[in-house]
This record gives C-alpha cells, sequence and structure tokens, in this order.
C-alpha cells in the first residue's frame, strides 16, 4: 500500500506540473514538470507508463507522457463516467488484447476533461491501484484549471512582451537606494543599445552623461517624497530614450517604478508595410517615413539622393493618397495608426 508520504509527495508533484515548476536543479522546459508528476505517479503505482490528457470542448488537446501506452480515444473519452477509475476490461470500446491498464477522468470546470492512463506491459495492477487514481480524482480538476488559467496569463504575458518590444517600451524597477530590483527585457535591450547607459552590474543603472545622470537624480528624489508625482527624464540617446518614474510596489514592498521609451522611428518600419498600410508606393513610403521622423524636403531629398523637385512632387502624391495636409498631417497620420503593433 503507497504510504502517507507517497500520496503526499504525489499532490506536490501534481500541483508543481500544473503550475509548470520544478526544482531548479532539473532541466528546464514546459514538459519537465508534467514529466517529473507521471513518472513519481509511475514509481508509486508500479507503472510503466503513464499519461496526462487535457481535452477542451473547443476540440484542442494537450497531453504528456512518459513510456508507450495507448491513451483513451476522444471517442472513448465522450463515454467514460467522470470520476471513475476504469481497467481494460470495463474500458468502453477497449480491445480484447489491450494491455493492463488503469485510466480515470474529471471534469475540468466547464471547458473541457482530464484524464489520467497508466500502462502496465507485463501484468495486471494491483487492486489498490485504483484506489490511488480515485484518491486524485478531487485534485485532477482543480490542477488543470489552475494550468489553464496560467498558461492562458502566460500567453497574455508573451503577447504583451511582444507588443513591448515593438513599441519600445520595457520597466525598471528601483528600491530606495537606486539599486535595480527588476529589468524587463525591452528595457534591458534599449540600456544595452544606447550609448547614454553604461552596463548593468550589480544591479546599479550606470548613466555616462553627466546631465541626464543629473536630471535622473533629481526626478528620482522628486518621486520619493511624492506618492501622486510622475517625472519625466530625457536622455540623451539617439534615438531619444525618455524615462517616467513614480512610486508603485513590488512583492508587496515599496518602490520606484520606471517606464523607459524608445521615440518611435518610421525609419524601422519595413518600407513595404508602410507601401501596402497607406496605399503608397515603395518610394513614396520611404519618404513618408522620412517626414514622420521629423526630416524636412531637403533633408530628405539629400537623405533620398533625390532632388528637391522630385521629393517635392513625391510629397504631394502622399499629401493626396493619404487625404492630410502638409507634413504635419503625415506625422499625425502615421503615429495614430497601428503599424507600430
Amino acid at each position: 500500500m503507497a504510504s502517507t508520504f507517497d500520496e503526499i509527495e504525489l499532490l506536490k508533484a501534481l500541483f508543481s506540473a500544473s503550475s509548470e515548476t520544478s526544482d531548479p536543479s532539473e532541466p528546464t522546459g514546459p514538459d519537465v514538470p508534467w514529466v517529473g508528476f507521471l513518472t513519481r505517479l509511475c514509481a508509486v503505482t508500479h507503472a510503466d507508463a503513464a499519461a496526462v490528457q487535457l481535452v477542451l470542448k473547443s476540440g484542442k488537446t494537450h497531453h504528456w507522457h512518459i513510456g508507450t501506452l495507448d491513451m483513451p480515444s476522444p471517442v472513448t473519452l465522450q463515454s467514460m463516467r467522470s470520476d471513475r477509475v476504469y481497467s481494460q476490461i470495463d474500458l468502453p470500446g477497449a480491445a480484447k488484447d489491450m494491455r493492463a491498464l488503469r485510466t480515470v477522468k474529471c471534469a475540468v470546470r466547464s471547458v473541457g476533461h482530464v484524464c489520467v492512463t497508466l500502462g502496465h506491459g507485463q501484468q495486471d495492477f494491483r487492486a489498490i491501484v485504483g484506489a490511488q487514481l480515485s484518491a486524485l480524482t478531487p485534485y485532477l480538476g482543480q490542477a488543470m484549471t489552475t494550468w489553464l488559467m496560467l498558461h492562458d496569463a502566460r500567453a497574455q504575458a508573451a503577447q504583451n512582451q511582444a507588443l513591448c518590444d515593438r513599441l519600445g517600451v520595457g520597466t525598471i524597477v528601483f528600491n530606495a537606494s537606486k539599486s535595480i530590483v527588476d529589468l524587463s527585457p525591452t528595457a534591458r535591450d534599449l540600456i544595452e543599445a544606447s550609448p547614454c547607459f553604461g552596463t548593468v552590474a550589480n544591479g546599479w543603472l550606470t548613466i555616462m552623461d553627466p546631465d541626464s545622470a543629473q536630471a535622473f537624480n533629481a526626478a528620482f528624489t522628486a518621486v520619493t517624497g511624492n506618492a501622486e508625482a510622475k517625472v519625466p527624464v530625457k536622455f540623451a540617446s539617439d534615438p531619444t530614450l525618455h524615462l517616467l518614474l513614480s512610486q508603485g510596489n513590488w512583492q508587496g514592498e515599496p518602490v520606484i517604478s520606471g517606464i523607459l521609451r524608445r521615440a518611435p522611428s518610421a525609419g524601422s518600419l519595413s518600407v513595404q508595410t508602410l507601401a501596402d498600410y497607406f496605399g503608397l508606393s515603395r518610394s513614396e513610403a520611404s519618404l513618408a517615413a522620412l517626414l514622420c521622423d521629423g526630416r524636412s524636403l531637403k533633408e530628405a531629398a539629400s537623405e533620398l539622393g533625390w532632388t528637391i523637385e522630385t521629393t517635392r512632387s513625391c510629397s504631394k502624391k502622399i499629401f493626396a493618397r493619404m487625404d492630410v495636409t502638409g507634413q504635419t498631417g503625415v506625422l499625425r497620420e502615421m503615429l495614430n495608426s497601428p503599424i507600430w503593433l
């Protein structure tokens, strides 16, 4: 019979898998925690193969397994009763020569079902194995609900991070002594790419430009003494970087939060993307990008290698296609569009 210790360790492995956490000394990856749970389950039940299937009503499925076994088909899962442990003998639609197995299906909220299956190639399972699977049933639905919620949250976080990358926006969290507590990937990239900053060493932000460093220190002091304050800092860099400081909280502790933003540059966008979105030719899109980035017609002509007459004629075509008046209209139309997203 499995010990209470085995049962506790099995539940710990189940909820570790559902939250996708594992031993820091072990290999990392989204499947590692579930492999850990299945390995523990095989050890407790003496199975030589195990699998977890998550089948959503939308038709989407997720599964993890170790060893080789035949998992119940979608048709079989539909026929199975929830929370009942089946063997190869009474499983709906099972072949007569099916290897020894035990399987149980549990509801996951109203969105689907989770099924845990054990397999053994040499002998049938002990009677206690059914009881061990039954003991898991109150927790399987809860564990999969947790996994789904975290899976959705991580997908949303990844989408938000990708959006921040495209918009050039990152976050920095400082403690009261100006040491960095947390640095988002985008913020790190912006700092490393800017000549205004040195390397982020030992948690400290090194600002190379004296005027920018002075402005940062003044803004930090102003925010520290005022919970309502939001103080901007403009760094001497190309492209321009802005930092907005305010008070915040991090893991329950008061901190100074910073939002670091790179000035948008139409020149960093694909010419073809601009052309397709605004209905321009590629040459018109190239000029529009320069106008959006603040170049005068003379400066744009020089960069493109055009005459001023050609540049002026092309700009008029851009104004007409965008239905705007002048360069400010181009700037407004492009900055307000979703091309940055």
